[in-house]
């Protein structure tokens, strides 16, 4: 009876591994391998294996952290651009991080690729569960130097026991625990284990803290963040992919990167793989600073994320079943106006200035953004663009004013032009720079003959050419004088975008009361869409954090 209990009750591996609670599927596909599954202390931990794609993941209790290819001959998973970066941000912009500590040990791979850099002397990595080292070891040459570099120190220990057991102060605190919703992981987004992180931190130290934005939704998020802002008086937020947070806090202003210190270590080659090839292309992921993680936990009504007060603990597995996603931060960046140029002088980079990357965001949008350029100016819709899966929905656009502009334009046509402009402009106009603009935005070559446009459409033209000029004054009036008496003439769309134009224009202007008037006078027309809602709260929400300092 033992021996039949032994073989035949042993259960599928790749029902142990599925993690049937957060999907719903009872096991994992049978071509699935699962060479590593074991019961730790805290959590079971597996390694599984999908051959056909090249990726191996490591997960607790069926909960994937992380995922990465077994060979470099693969294109990078999204999860490798989080943990690679979370490496090389610290040692570009710290200027001798020679003492680091990891939380979380996940793949490894982050603890490697420190490893490819001689700055660190030490570094402590600290993981709760010993199967999770383990399990990670399957990952081969992809993670050997977390195993076999003598500058690291695998601590198996709760991260705060650790930190209150010793006096230790680090350059760099590398923060990457599970996600939030797993059950006693928010104490490591409060603001008591910030303030703990500050202490163990030098004068010129870096806390990088990593953070998720699928599976929670922007009212959480904006109380963790809520939390670290309240501990360290410099932030610098960055996006690996399309979901991955980096923050960079500091209590010293956060110097400029300086890549000559990852051009010069074995990380160099494997951050060319995930399209971060210089400074410039880590650059393009930088969402924003301090005042701005500031105004968007204003937006949600936020208050710090606390121990005595553990909201997260309590509300982000709603979230996770309810699949939420927190898309503002993100939206900043995207949302075809700009936004961050105006609000913190955020310079775009030049197009064809940044390496190709599939896995991030914010570079495939750029790229987009090109290629709807060059397609304006040329007026063909070249088989790249055609090709492109996230250009589909600005093909028809281009289509359609192309077609427009090959007879006068009729005041009847104005909706249908300004509805497929307001699409093509979302794409493109708030993404690239101001020298970027001339031929399509600025001085448009692509329309036949802009001075028999109907009023209302040179009006729009001329809003947007202010906007993609980056001039605040132009951008105001250019934007009012299109607004004025443009219901029933105007799409939506265009109407919401010029609406931010303006305001964006009376912030730039130091004009903060403008901003409040000129939504008084056209907000309630404009109807709010779901895509720029949050935009528009945001410049409420930063013109009155600015006028609480004055």
């Amino acid at each position: 009876a033992a021996a039949i209990s032994i073989i035949g009750g042993t259960p599928d591996p790749r029902a142990q591994a599925s993690g049937v609670f957060r999907h719903g599927r009872s096991g994992l596909a049978l071509d699935v391998q699962v060479p590593f599954l074991r019961d730790g202390k805290t959590a079971t931990t597996s390694v599984y294996v999908f051959s056909q794609d090249g990726v191996a993941t490591i997960a607790t209790n069926g909960k994937p952290d992380a995922a990465l290819t077994y060979s470099l001959d693969y294109p990078p998973t999204a999860d490798e651009s989080t943990m690679v970066e979370a490496a090389a941000l610290p040692l570009a912009l710290h200027a001798n991080p020679a003492k680091i500590a990891v939380i979380g040990w996940g793949s490894g791979l982050t603890v490697h690729s420190l490893m490819g850099s001689p700055a660190p002397r030490q570094v402590d990595a600290i993981e709760i569960e010993a199967a999770m080292v383990a399990g990670a070891r399957l990952f081969g040459p992809r993670v050997q130097r977390a195993y076999t570099d003598p500058r690291v120190n695998i601590h198996v220990d709760d991260a705060r026991t650790f930190f209150a057991t010793g006096a230790r102060r680090y350059d760099v605190i590398i923060s990457e625990p599970s996600n939030p919703w797993v059950s006693g992981v928010a104490s490591l987004f409060t603001r008591e284990f910030y303030a703990i992180a500050a202490r163990h931190l030098n004068d010129d130290g870096l806390l990088v803290q990593w953070l998720h934005t699928y599976e929670i939704d922007d009212a959480l998020l904006a109380t963790m963040i809520a939390a670290l802002t309240a501990e360290f008086p410099h932030i610098e937020l960055f996006l690996t992919n399309d979901t991955d947070l980096i923050f960079i806090a500091g209590k010293q202003p956060i110097k400029a990167l300086d890549w000559s210190n990852i051009a010069a270590s074995r990380l160099d080659p494997e951050l060319k793989r995930l399209g971060v090839a210089s400074a410039q292309d880590m650059q393009l992921r930088r969402i924003g600073s301090r005042r701005l993680l500031q105004t968007y936990a204003r937006l949600y009504g936020a208050e710090p994320h606390s121990d005595f007060y553990p909201v997260v603990s309590l509300n982000a597995p709603r979230t996770r079943f309810r699949d939420d996603r927190a898309i503002t931060l993100q939206t900043l960046v995207v949302n075809g106006m700009p936004v961050l140029d105006i609000l913190e002088g955020r310079v775009p980079p030049a197009a064809g200035s940044f390496s190709p990357d599939r896995v991030s965001f914010f570079t495939r949008q750029y790229h987009l953004a090109a290629m709807l350029q060059a397609a304006l100016r040329s007026r063909e819709l070249a088989p790249k663009l055609l090709q492109d899966a996230d250009a589909k929905v600005y093909v028809q656009s281009l289509e359609t004013l192309f077609n427009l502009d090959r007879g006068p334009l009729r005041d009847s046509d104005v909706q249908r032009w300004s509805q497929a402009l307001a699409v093509v402009a979302n794409g493109s106009l708030g993404l690239l720079p101001a020298q970027d603009q001339h031929g399509v935005w600025i001085n448009p070559g692509w329309i036949s003959d802009a001075e028999a446009l109907p009023a209302k459409a040179r009006e729009v033209l001329a809003a947007y050419a202010a906007a993609a000029a980056r001039e605040p004054e132009a951008m105001r009036s250019a934007a009012v004088q299109a607004l004025t008496d443009s219901q029933g003439v105007l799409d939506d769309n265009c109407r919401e975008q010029l609406l931010i134009i303006a305001q964006l224009g009376a912030i730039g202007s130091g004009d903060l009361a403008g901003v409040t008037q000129i939504n008084t006078q056209f907000g309630e027309q404009v109807p709010v869409s779901a895509y720029r809602y949050a935009i528009r709260g945001f410049l409420l929400a930063w013109v009155d954090q600015d006028a609480m300092a004055e």
